[in-house]
Protein backbone atom coordinates (compact mmCIF):
# COMPACT_ATOMS: atom_id res chain seq x y z
CA UNK A 1 0.00 0.00 0.00
CA UNK A 2 2.79 2.40 0.94
CA UNK A 3 4.59 1.54 -2.29
CA UNK A 4 1.47 2.32 -4.34
CA UNK A 5 1.10 5.71 -2.63
CA UNK A 6 4.71 6.64 -3.37
CA UNK A 7 4.20 5.74 -7.03
CA UNK A 8 1.08 7.92 -7.30
CA UNK A 9 2.81 10.88 -5.62
CA UNK A 10 5.81 10.53 -7.92
CA UNK A 11 3.58 10.60 -11.01
CA UNK A 12 1.64 13.60 -9.68
CA UNK A 13 4.83 15.60 -9.06
CA UNK A 14 6.08 14.75 -12.56
CA UNK A 15 2.86 16.11 -14.07
CA UNK A 16 3.15 19.39 -12.12
CA UNK A 17 6.83 19.90 -13.03
CA UNK A 18 7.01 22.94 -15.40
CA UNK A 19 8.31 22.54 -18.90
CA UNK A 20 11.45 24.47 -19.83
CA UNK A 21 10.67 28.09 -20.77
CA UNK A 22 10.82 29.28 -24.38
CA UNK A 23 13.82 31.45 -23.55
CA UNK A 24 15.64 28.43 -22.07
CA UNK A 25 14.70 26.33 -25.09
CA UNK A 26 15.96 28.95 -27.54
CA UNK A 27 19.21 29.43 -25.66
CA UNK A 28 19.72 25.69 -25.51
CA UNK A 29 18.97 25.07 -29.18
CA UNK A 30 20.51 28.21 -30.75
CA UNK A 31 24.21 28.19 -31.43
CA UNK A 32 26.58 30.92 -32.50
CA UNK A 33 26.55 29.43 -36.01
CA UNK A 34 22.87 30.39 -36.38
CA UNK A 35 23.53 34.15 -35.91
CA UNK A 36 24.30 35.92 -39.18
CA UNK A 37 27.62 37.81 -39.02
CA UNK A 38 27.72 41.58 -39.36
CA UNK A 39 28.29 42.84 -42.87
CA UNK A 40 31.75 44.15 -43.61
CA UNK A 41 32.41 47.71 -44.78
CA UNK A 42 32.94 46.40 -48.31
CA UNK A 43 29.56 44.65 -48.24
CA UNK A 44 27.85 47.78 -46.88
CA UNK A 45 29.20 49.78 -49.83
CA UNK A 46 27.09 47.60 -52.11
CA UNK A 47 23.90 48.55 -50.23
CA UNK A 48 21.83 51.61 -51.10
CA UNK A 49 21.83 53.70 -47.88
CA UNK A 50 18.33 55.07 -48.55
CA UNK A 51 16.55 51.76 -49.18
CA UNK A 52 18.79 49.34 -47.31
CA UNK A 53 18.66 47.02 -50.33
CA UNK A 54 21.55 45.77 -52.41
CA UNK A 55 22.21 47.95 -55.42
CA UNK A 56 20.79 46.45 -58.61
CA UNK A 57 22.88 46.20 -61.75
CA UNK A 58 26.56 45.94 -62.53
CA UNK A 59 27.06 49.58 -63.50
CA UNK A 60 27.63 50.77 -59.92
CA UNK A 61 31.23 50.46 -58.74
CA UNK A 62 31.78 52.24 -55.43
CA UNK A 63 35.44 53.07 -56.07
CA UNK A 64 34.59 54.65 -59.43
CA UNK A 65 31.78 56.69 -57.87
CA UNK A 66 34.20 57.82 -55.16
CA UNK A 67 36.68 58.94 -57.82
CA UNK A 68 33.91 60.83 -59.63
CA UNK A 69 32.98 62.59 -56.38
CA UNK A 70 36.59 63.69 -55.91
CA UNK A 71 36.54 65.10 -59.45
CA UNK A 72 33.34 67.03 -58.72
CA UNK A 73 35.10 68.58 -55.75
CA UNK A 74 37.93 69.66 -58.05
CA UNK A 75 40.52 67.03 -57.13
CA UNK A 76 41.63 63.52 -58.01
CA UNK A 77 41.03 60.44 -55.89
CA UNK A 78 44.75 60.17 -55.15
CA UNK A 79 44.70 63.69 -53.70
CA UNK A 80 41.92 62.76 -51.27
CA UNK A 81 42.86 59.48 -49.55
CA UNK A 82 40.60 60.42 -46.61
CA UNK A 83 37.50 60.83 -48.78
CA UNK A 84 36.37 57.23 -48.33
CA UNK A 85 36.63 57.46 -44.54
CA UNK A 86 34.63 60.70 -44.62
CA UNK A 87 31.65 58.76 -45.97
CA UNK A 88 31.73 55.95 -43.39
CA UNK A 89 29.27 56.62 -40.58
CA UNK A 90 30.08 55.38 -37.09
CA UNK A 91 27.07 53.05 -37.23
CA UNK A 92 28.82 51.02 -39.94
CA UNK A 93 31.56 49.95 -37.55
CA UNK A 94 31.34 46.92 -35.28
CA UNK A 95 31.38 47.37 -31.51
CA UNK A 96 35.06 46.37 -31.38
CA UNK A 97 36.17 48.88 -34.02
CA UNK A 98 37.02 52.32 -32.68
CA UNK A 99 38.64 53.85 -35.77
CA UNK A 100 37.91 54.08 -39.46
CA UNK A 101 34.71 56.15 -39.28
CA UNK A 102 34.19 59.84 -40.00
CA UNK A 103 33.61 61.30 -36.53
CA UNK A 104 36.98 63.04 -36.29
CA UNK A 105 36.85 64.36 -39.85
CA UNK A 106 33.31 65.60 -39.24
CA UNK A 107 34.47 67.57 -36.19
CA UNK A 108 37.28 69.19 -38.20
CA UNK A 109 34.97 69.93 -41.13
CA UNK A 110 32.31 71.48 -38.90
CA UNK A 111 34.84 73.88 -37.40
CA UNK A 112 36.31 74.82 -40.80
CA UNK A 113 32.84 75.30 -42.30
CA UNK A 114 31.50 77.54 -39.53
CA UNK A 115 34.67 79.63 -39.26
CA UNK A 116 34.90 80.25 -43.00
CA UNK A 117 31.21 81.09 -43.52
CA UNK A 118 31.19 83.50 -40.59
CA UNK A 119 34.34 85.24 -41.82
CA UNK A 120 33.07 85.38 -45.40
CA UNK A 121 29.79 87.00 -44.37
CA UNK A 122 31.58 89.51 -42.15
CA UNK A 123 33.67 90.63 -45.14
CA UNK A 124 30.78 90.76 -47.61
CA UNK A 125 28.33 92.41 -45.19
CA UNK A 126 30.56 94.55 -42.93
CA UNK A 127 27.60 96.59 -41.69
CA UNK A 128 25.70 93.61 -40.33
CA UNK A 129 25.85 93.01 -36.60
CA UNK A 130 27.23 89.85 -35.05
CA UNK A 131 23.76 88.54 -34.28
CA UNK A 132 22.68 88.79 -37.93
CA UNK A 133 25.93 87.22 -39.15
CA UNK A 134 25.31 84.38 -36.71
CA UNK A 135 21.74 83.89 -37.99
CA UNK A 136 22.83 83.69 -41.64
CA UNK A 137 25.71 81.37 -40.74
CA UNK A 138 23.28 79.06 -38.97
CA UNK A 139 21.02 79.04 -42.03
CA UNK A 140 23.89 78.07 -44.35
CA UNK A 141 25.35 75.41 -42.05
CA UNK A 142 22.11 73.84 -40.81
CA UNK A 143 21.02 70.34 -41.83
CA UNK A 144 18.52 71.28 -44.60
CA UNK A 145 21.08 73.41 -46.48
CA UNK A 146 23.84 70.80 -46.10
CA UNK A 147 21.60 67.91 -47.19
CA UNK A 148 20.62 69.89 -50.28
CA UNK A 149 24.30 70.30 -51.20
CA UNK A 150 25.05 66.64 -50.39
CA UNK A 151 22.24 65.51 -52.70
CA UNK A 152 23.48 67.84 -55.44
CA UNK A 153 27.03 66.47 -55.52
CA UNK A 154 26.03 62.83 -54.95
CA UNK A 155 27.19 62.24 -51.39
CA UNK A 156 23.80 60.98 -50.19
CA UNK A 157 24.10 57.85 -52.33
CA UNK A 158 27.65 57.05 -51.21
CA UNK A 159 27.45 57.21 -47.43
CA UNK A 160 28.18 53.91 -45.71
CA UNK A 161 25.82 53.11 -42.83
CA UNK A 162 24.51 49.98 -41.20
CA UNK A 163 20.99 51.29 -40.62
CA UNK A 164 19.02 54.44 -39.88
CA UNK A 165 19.43 56.68 -42.93
CA UNK A 166 18.56 60.27 -42.00
CA UNK A 167 19.47 63.88 -42.76
CA UNK A 168 21.72 64.15 -39.72
CA UNK A 169 24.04 61.42 -41.01
CA UNK A 170 24.08 62.93 -44.50
CA UNK A 171 25.00 66.40 -43.22
CA UNK A 172 27.71 64.91 -41.00
CA UNK A 173 29.22 63.14 -44.01
CA UNK A 174 29.33 66.41 -45.96
CA UNK A 175 31.11 68.13 -43.08
CA UNK A 176 33.48 65.17 -42.91
CA UNK A 177 34.22 65.64 -46.62
CA UNK A 178 35.21 69.24 -45.88
CA UNK A 179 37.38 67.87 -43.09
CA UNK A 180 38.98 65.37 -45.49
CA UNK A 181 39.86 68.15 -47.96
CA UNK A 182 41.34 70.16 -45.09
CA UNK A 183 43.36 67.17 -43.83
CA UNK A 184 44.62 65.95 -47.22
CA UNK A 185 45.17 69.18 -49.16
CA UNK A 186 44.96 72.11 -46.78
CA UNK A 187 42.88 74.93 -45.37
CA UNK A 188 42.77 77.02 -48.54
CA UNK A 189 41.44 74.09 -50.57
CA UNK A 190 38.74 73.43 -47.96
CA UNK A 191 37.75 77.11 -48.00
CA UNK A 192 37.53 77.05 -51.80
CA UNK A 193 35.23 74.00 -51.79
CA UNK A 194 33.00 75.53 -49.12
CA UNK A 195 32.79 78.82 -51.01
CA UNK A 196 31.74 77.02 -54.21
CA UNK A 197 29.17 74.74 -52.56
CA UNK A 198 27.76 76.55 -49.52
CA UNK A 199 27.83 80.28 -50.26
CA UNK A 200 25.67 80.01 -53.45
CA UNK A 201 22.81 78.81 -51.22
CA UNK A 202 22.36 82.47 -50.26
CA UNK A 203 20.78 83.20 -53.65
CA UNK A 204 17.77 81.08 -52.68
CA UNK A 205 17.40 82.81 -49.32
CA UNK A 206 15.47 85.98 -48.55
CA UNK A 207 17.69 87.89 -46.15
CA UNK A 208 14.65 89.75 -44.84
CA UNK A 209 13.44 86.44 -43.40
CA UNK A 210 16.82 85.74 -41.83
CA UNK A 211 17.51 89.22 -40.46
CA UNK A 212 14.99 90.71 -38.05
CA UNK A 213 15.68 94.35 -37.10
CA UNK A 214 13.38 95.39 -34.28
CA UNK A 215 14.38 99.08 -34.26
CA UNK A 216 15.65 100.10 -37.73
CA UNK A 217 16.41 103.75 -36.89
CA UNK A 218 18.41 102.86 -33.79
CA UNK A 219 20.28 100.20 -35.74
CA UNK A 220 21.03 102.71 -38.51
CA UNK A 221 22.12 105.30 -35.94
CA UNK A 222 24.56 102.85 -34.34
CA UNK A 223 25.87 101.79 -37.74
CA UNK A 224 26.56 105.39 -38.82
CA UNK A 225 28.11 106.17 -35.44
CA UNK A 226 30.52 103.27 -35.89
CA UNK A 227 31.46 104.62 -39.32
CA UNK A 228 31.89 108.14 -37.83
CA UNK A 229 29.20 109.55 -40.10
CA UNK A 230 26.43 112.06 -39.19
CA UNK A 231 23.39 110.60 -37.46
CA UNK A 232 20.34 109.74 -39.62
CA UNK A 233 17.70 112.44 -40.06
CA UNK A 234 14.27 111.87 -41.73
CA UNK A 235 13.05 114.56 -44.14
CA UNK A 236 9.87 114.59 -46.21
CA UNK A 237 10.68 114.75 -49.91
CA UNK A 238 7.21 114.74 -51.45
CA UNK A 239 3.60 113.96 -50.67
CA UNK A 240 0.32 113.24 -52.40
CA UNK A 241 -3.33 113.07 -51.36
CA UNK A 242 -2.94 114.93 -48.08
CA UNK A 243 -6.71 115.60 -47.87
CA UNK A 244 -7.73 112.16 -49.14
CA UNK A 245 -8.39 108.98 -47.19
CA UNK A 246 -5.04 107.56 -48.34
CA UNK A 247 -2.38 110.27 -48.10
CA UNK A 248 1.10 109.15 -49.09
CA UNK A 249 4.42 110.62 -48.06
CA UNK A 250 7.91 109.88 -49.34
CA UNK A 251 10.42 110.37 -46.56
CA UNK A 252 14.15 110.47 -47.16
CA UNK A 253 16.71 109.37 -44.58
CA UNK A 254 19.78 111.59 -44.69
CA UNK A 255 23.20 111.31 -43.12
CA UNK A 256 24.39 114.88 -43.32
CA UNK A 257 23.67 115.87 -46.94
CA UNK A 258 23.80 112.31 -48.25
CA UNK A 259 20.50 110.55 -49.02
CA UNK A 260 20.93 106.98 -47.79
CA UNK A 261 17.37 105.68 -48.07
CA UNK A 262 13.73 106.37 -48.94
CA UNK A 263 10.61 105.35 -47.11
CA UNK A 264 7.08 105.34 -48.50
CA UNK A 265 4.88 106.28 -45.55
CA UNK A 266 1.12 105.84 -45.30
CA UNK A 267 -1.03 106.25 -42.17
CA UNK A 268 -2.50 102.77 -42.66
CA UNK A 269 0.99 101.28 -42.86
CA UNK A 270 2.55 102.13 -39.49
CA UNK A 271 6.03 100.94 -40.43
CA UNK A 272 5.99 102.20 -43.99
CA UNK A 273 7.60 100.60 -47.01
CA UNK A 274 11.30 101.02 -47.69
CA UNK A 275 11.99 101.85 -51.34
Amino acid sequence: MASSCRTLVSRFVHILRPYPSRRYWLSATTTSDDVSPLKTIQELKEIDPKTGEKRIGNNFVYEMELSALANRLGFTASQLPSLQQALIDKSAMSSKEEEGHNSQLESVGKNVLTTFVRGYLSNVYPNLGRTHIKDITKYLTDEPALVKVADYIGISNLIVIREGYNESKVSKCLKAVFGAVHADIGEQAAHSVIEQLIIPQLKDADLKDLIVINDPMRTLHNMLYTQKRPKPVPRMIKETGRLSHFPTFVVGIYSGKVLIGLRLKQPLLPYGIII
